[in-house]
């Protein structure tokens, strides 16, 4: 009886467990094993020739980047499509699993995939999975994609960490319109994306959103490394509560939504905090219900071309943002414009210092609608208080229209603005500029330091020789870096 109940234990250790060398072993592991099974991959290449749908709480685990690969081979796959068939977003018909390399059974939850490489030139994606709750991707390198790195629809606590994402996404040979990103996640809840890399090559010219999404809810991205032209982008849906923080974000951070869009009670929809930008248009508008404070946001003067907030919808927004303790350095176009009314903009404590740049650009800092879609602007809602502005060079104005002089414009320490004739800026005593020092690491790894103005890679006290940790001046390497302001 012992004996039996022996070889029972072991038969289902050897169905919960695999070990596997070739890629014959793997998909018969895969298509074999019980949910909740571990499937152990060798280093080496496996050449797959279909998707592989992985199981309730399965896990595929490699022995590491560069060492287990993943790719598309062989010449019985369906070719590629040039097109997605509308996989912009929302629609759910549009995705195509049977393109990708991984396609998980439908709400196949608990999945864990670790530690390996997944590379198909010609695949739309990596991994495909409709509301794969639980999902874990750690340790991964996704490279060399057409559409997606990672196409989600439906998900509710991911955690997507320490994986790099190179060439991950964006459709070959398009130059505008939609595009894919090395994350596509549509409609994501309670999520945790941090310490991922996302860079593309010089070689690679199409399209490229790092982290894309169609709403996402409670979800916080941060300490990640996004070298990608658009960074983030969650457009059109009502997102709430999403947290971006300490990252480096060498793109545009995309959040329109037609109106704004609705804000939670007690909360926000976006908050932007303790990042480093470095790209003249920014943020992408409008949205309402918006915090952005202790960014560092450092613009090249010969990048000069966009406005910090930019918003390209002509409709009315009743708001609001919040935006303050900011350092802003050499803004392009200026700091804020919207081609439609919106209510409620609070512009504090913040430090702008700007030299003339390449254009040179002498637009006001600030452009208000004072009407669209039937609605005027409400001025007593637009305030610009209590910041240091400070330029040199060419002079340029606070505000780009003669109506916009009505907002609150109090306690403002300003040299070299040519429009102050125009407003009373009322002393207050209250502080002016930051209320605190800028100074956090940042980035994948945290490899990176904000320390005021400079911005550099992270050096331990022990590799300088002085009493504290520095910044070294420099950039990450990806296509979009910038070079240092001057």
């Amino acid at each position: 009886m012992g004996g039996q109940v022996l070889a029972l234990v072991a038969l289902q250790s050897a169905i919960a467990e695999a070990q596997v060398t070739t890629v014959e072993e793997l998909i018969t592991a895969v298509n074999d094993g019980k949910p909740g099974a571990t499937i152990t991959l060798d280093q080496g290449t496996f050449d797959l020739v279909e998707p592989l749908r992985l199981k309730v709480d399965m896990t595929l685990q490699g022995a590491g980047k560069g060492r287990t690969i993943l790719q598309s081979g062989g010449t019985d796959w369906l070719a590629g499509p040039a097109e997605t068939g509308g996989d912009g977003g929302a629609n759910w018909n549009a995705v195509d699993c049977e393109q990708y390399l991984l396609a998980f059974e439908d709400r196949a939850t608990g999945v864990t995939i670790a530690d390996l490489t997944l590379r198909g030139p010609d695949r739309l994606g990596a991994i495909c999975a409709f509301n794969p709750d639980g999902l874990e991707l750690t340790g991964l390198e996704i490279r060399e994609f057409l559409w997606s790195g990672v196409r989600t629809y439906g998900m509710e606590d991911a955690h997507i960490h320490h994986n790099t994402f190179v060439d991950a996404g964006g459709r070959v040979g398009v130059t505008q319109g939609a595009t894919g990103g090395a994350l596509f996640l549509t409609f994501t809840r309670t999520s945790d994306i941090h310490d991922n890399r996302f860079t593309k090559t010089p070689e690679f010219k199409s399209n490229y959103f790092g982290i894309k999404g169609r709403q996402a809810r409670e979800t916080r991205i941060h300490h990640n490394t996004i070298e990608t032209s658009f960074a983030i982008e969650f457009p059109f849906e009502n997102d709430e509560n999403v947290e971006i923080d300490h990252n480096v974000l060498l793109g545009t951070v995309s959040i329109p939504k037609s109106n704004g869009g609705p804000v939670p009670e007690g909360g926000f929809t976006f908050h932007l905090h303790h990042n480093y930008l470095n790209r003249t248009y920014s943020v992408e508008f409008h949205r309402n219900g918006v915090e952005i404070d202790h960014n560092l946001f450092d613009f090249a003067l010969d990048d000069d071309g966009g406005n910090l907030i930019s918003g390209f919808a002509n409709v009315a927004a009743m708001g609001s943002t919040r935006m303050h303790n900011n350092l802003i350095s050499n803004p392009g176009r200026g700091i804020y414009w919207n081609d439609g009314v919106y209510q409620g903009f609070s512009f504090f404590n913040n430090h702008v210092r700007g030299a003339t740049t390449a254009t040179p650009r002498t637009d006001g800092l600030f452009g208000f609608r004072v009407e669209s879609d039937g609605l005027a602007t409400d001025w007593s809602a637009i305030e610009i208080r209590d910041n240091i502005i400070e330029l040199t060079g060419t002079p340029r104005s606070l505000m780009r229209n003669e109506a916009s002089y009505a907002a609150v414009i109090e306690n403002n320490a300003l040299t070299n603005l040519g429009d102050t004739a125009s407003y009373e800026n009322p002393s207050t005593g209250a502080p002016q500029g930051l209320l605190e020092p800028l100074r956090f690491r940042l980035g994948a790894d945290e490899a990176y330091l904000v320390d005021g103005w400079n911005f550099g890679r992270y050096v331990e006290p022990s590799e300088t020789g002085e009493t504290g940790d520095t910044a070294v001046p420099s950039a990450p390497t990806g296509d979009t870096a910038m070079p240092k302001p001057t």
